[in-house]
């Protein structure tokens, strides 16, 4: 069930984080909101090329069409869990960043590990229980994604602080260079 476009998602939440961390909360919304149209141009775009008539001498269109159609029951499952675990992220990456506790508003790896490991719940039961229920036992797929996503949660934490060190590199030779 879990395949490589479910962990380069999975991963998509340290970029979130990143963006929260150097351009703040806004940045970080206006983000997953750009995300989201994105993904509405992506399922446009396939709904599109279905229709177009292929070569003549092209045998394989119904398999084409199998691959590339869209499931709305999949899609829909994918924007919903999409916007509602990355906002999510946002509001709790800041919250623990705003928080009165110093270790906790320190620590960028609390940050990182604590929004995304409860967006990854809410992202793998909204999608599976959207797309699957009734279908298949969600459940242990919901279980067995969540466990593979906070191990690459846990696992991007190094990235996390790179990720913020290179970044504020950037900035910081940007701002050099307008001066």
């Amino acid at each position: 069930m879990f395949r490589g476009g479910g962990i380069i998602y999975a991963a998509s939440f340290l970029i979130t984080d990143l963006i929260s961390e150097i351009h703040g909360k806004q940045a970080a919304i206006k983000t997953v909101y750009c995300g989201f149209i994105a993904m509405l141009i992506f399922a446009g775009y396939s709904l599109l090329i279905l229709h177009w008539q292929s070569a003549p001498f092209y045998t394989q269109q119904a398999a084409f069409e199998s691959v590339v159609g869209l499931s709305f029951r999949i899609t829909m499952a994918g924007w919903i869990s999409f916007m509602v675990s990355q906002y999510w992220d946002v509001i709790v990456f800041h919250r623990l960043k705003e928080s009165d506790k110093n270790y906790i508003s320190k620590h960028l790896w609390i940050r990182n590990c604590g929004s995304t490991i409860t967006s990854q719940f809410i992202d793998s039961a909204l999608f599976i229980f959207i797309a699957f229920y009734g279908i298949y036992d969600v459940w242990p797929m919901i279980f067995s994604q969540y466990i593979v996503k906070v191990i690459i949660a846990l696992s991007d934490t190094p990235f996390a602080y790179w990720g913020r060190y290179v970044l504020n590199l950037n900035s910081s030779k940007a701002k050099d260079a307008q001066c």
